[in-house]
């Protein structure tokens, strides 16, 4: 038979210390205190408890970072479309060789200007 750890009172405490750091604002730990409360009323274990936790935070992290990257596909969008309304509808034909030429051969220009100076 597994022992199921019990849920300490200084945990709980110290998690209230926490939450009042916050000025009362930071919903995640208040969360933790009532689940923790919930959890040593019902003798849950803390392994269960930590487990539910994790998968909670990984679960709306990953949502963040999934929100993250549609906003940024959608900021590249709308600048692709402000570009080519810049050029009349039409895709930017560059020639990337030559624009990297140019950039290192200016890059150089500064950097001997720099020693030379």
């Amino acid at each position: 038979m597994i022992k199921q750890v019990e849920v300490n009172i200084d945990y709980i405490l110290m998690l209230v210390a926490k939450y009042q750091k916050t000025h009362y604002k930071d919903k995640e730990i208040l969360t933790t205190i009532e689940k923790s409360m919930s959890a040593r009323l019902e003798r849950r274990s803390i392994s269960d408890l930590t487990r539910e936790i994790i998968d909670r935070y990984l679960a709306e992290r990953e949502e963040m970072r999934h929100q993250s990257q549609m906003e940024a596909l959608d900021r590249a969008r709308k600048l692709r479309e402000q570009i080519r309304e810049e050029h009349g509808g039409q895709p930017l034909d560059i020639d990337v060789v030559d624009m990297i030429h140019r950039m290192r051969e200016e890059r150089d220009e500064q950097i001997l200007r720099a020693g030379s100076g």
